[in-house]
């Protein structure tokens, strides 16, 4: 079977970009011919965006700017994770070369792909697809967060379309509420694509991660994509507690580099304990069985990170930093139940 999956545009997001891998990788170890379907928001493509950057950088001659247009400065960044996606997410489809028989199937998720910062974007309900016969999955679609409003006609839209899907699911379990309340819609609660995949396949990207750890010196892994200085001193409170040095990689930071994927990875791995505030963050630090600690994040939505927590048993991990020990025998035997349901879920839904 032909399929494509929709996620939002792949860019400097470590779980934005793993997601879409363990996604396309899960799909593959099935047989299928898998491609994703990417706007590439990096490239400078359209007329619109070229006059854009032109008028930016004419400005910038004149001495008006002092950096280069937003675009060009993400296709900069971009350079060290392309080779990670031309590797692994090899098959890739513009979305306007997409046509009713380009896929069997159409697989939409995961990531935020429904919050409301995005309901305008209807491509992630498959708007262009009306009419076409095609399935229609979505996987661990992500609303983010816990009230989400869309404008009463953009929710009329939604629910028309999701009508036509043949299987709703989503990555917070309040999602299963918004989908029913709002949407019409029966959606079942599903496990992150990072999570379909077993630790060990993380474990070899991350070998060939360049970045050198020492791995006598312990570290403390702060990975924080909203800095402030109450996080700062959280920070350096837990730190201080195990005597570990600090690195951090949240790249809020100002001139933090961005890492390659290989490299998060590794820094991930071998830490000795993780604090955060990403979604990701959390997710990898219990699939390397990390001793961790979750920072508030209210703005980028809670939901998602309590369903996490909750089916692992962890919930204490964002309420408590002085509880030293996690059973990981107990966490990984959940995260292999769920894993084993949300694969034959997927694989099911998708002949």
């Amino acid at each position: 079977m032909n399929i494509g999956i929709l996620t939002l545009p792949l860019h400097t997001n470590y779980g934005g970009v793993l997601q879409a891998f363990a996604l396309y990788y899960t799909l593959q170890s099935y047989g299928h011919n898998v491609s994703l379907i990417d706007g590439k928001m990096y490239e400078v493509t359209s007329c619109r965006e070229k006059i854009s950057v032109a008028r930016w950088q004419f400005f910038k001659m004149l001495g008006l700017y002092k950096e280069n247009h937003p675009q060009l400065q993400l296709r900069e960044k971009m350079k060290i994770i392309i080779p990670f996606i031309q590797k692994l997410i090899p098959q890739q489809v513009p979305l306007q070369n997409v046509h009713q028989d380009t896929f069997d199937a159409i697989v939409v998720g995961s990531d935020q792909v429904w919050r409301g910062l995005y309901s305008d974007q209807l491509v992630f309900f498959l708007d262009f697809a009306k009419g076409w016969n095609i399935k229609r999955i979505a996987y661990a679609a992500s609303f983010g967060v816990d009230d989400w409003k869309p404008s009463c006609n953009v929710a009329e839209y939604c629910k028309s379309l999701l009508k036509d899907f043949d299987y709703v699911s989503t990555r917070e379990k309040n999602g299963i509420k918004i989908c029913k309340d709002i949407l019409e819609c029966k959606a079942e609660w599903v496990i992150d694509p990072t999570m379909l995949l077993e630790s060990h396949v993380y474990r070899d990207i991350a070998c060939r991660g360049g970045v050198d750890v020492n791995e006598k010196e312990p570290y403390l892994l702060a990975y924080l994509l909203d800095n402030d200085t109450e996080k700062h001193y959280q920070v350096e409170e837990i730190a201080c507690k195990y005597n570990l040095k600090i690195i951090n990689i949240g790249i809020s930071e100002t001139g933090q580099k961005v890492l390659s994927i290989e490299n998060w990875l590794k820094l991930i791995e071998k830490s000795s304990y993780v604090t955060t505030d990403s979604f990701h963050g959390t997710v990898f630090s219990i699939l390397f069985n990390k001793p961790f600690y979750v920072l508030g994040n209210n703005s980028r939505g809670n939901s998602r990170f309590n369903s996490l927590l909750e089916f692992t048993g962890l919930m204490d991990r964002v309420k408590d930093n002085s509880i030293d020990t996690i059973d990981w025998q107990i966490v990984n035997e959940k995260v292999s139940v769920e894993r084993k349901r949300c694969c034959g879920i997927l694989k099911e839904k998708i002949q």
